[in-house]
């Protein structure tokens, strides 16, 4: 196959996986300049990275933030209000924060769409520290709780 064309595909697929979040609170802590920021670690997994799960999941995109209260509560704030267009949701509380929580987004063009969020206090620190992620696909939400189990 011509590099064009396959150079092509991946920026299709790149693309693709950008704009997967489009439209959430969440989408700007996925986003230059926030992922560049000090303190913030991001993950996103593409192509081969994927076939793990066997075409189950089609986007993986997720971002820790450790040290910055201020931070950790305005993405907080963020999932809350996309967690109000959630069809489910499984929320644990602890302090104030969202210890764990569970969001089944509305499918997508028949894509089904997960949020999920943890956040705890650094024990060395005394800081808040939180993850966020982005994971969508053909998997159902009871075999996405069964792949968070392991």
């Amino acid at each position: 196959m011509n590099k064009r064309i396959l150079i092509f595909i991946a920026l299709c697929a790149m693309t693709l996986i950008a704009f997967a979040q489009e439209g959430l609170k969440v989408d700007r802590f996925f986003n230059e300049p926030f992922i560049s920021s000090k303190g913030v670690t991001y993950i996103t997994a593409t192509g081969e990275q994927l076939k793990s799960w066997n075409g189950q999941i089609t986007a993986y995109r997720s971002v820790q933030v450790s040290g910055d209260d201020e931070l950790v509560g305005r993405i907080e704030n963020a999932v809350k209000t996309d967690g109000t267009k959630a069809d489910t949701r499984t929320v644990y509380m602890s302090d104030g924060h969202i210890a764990y929580g569970l969001y089944v987004l509305p499918p997508r063009k028949g894509i089904n769409r997960y949020l999920v969020i943890t956040t705890n206090v650094n024990k060395d620190t005394g800081r808040l520290a939180t993850n966020v992620f982005y994971i969508e696909g053909h998997v159902t939400p009871e075999n996405f709780n069964k792949i968070l189990q392991s």
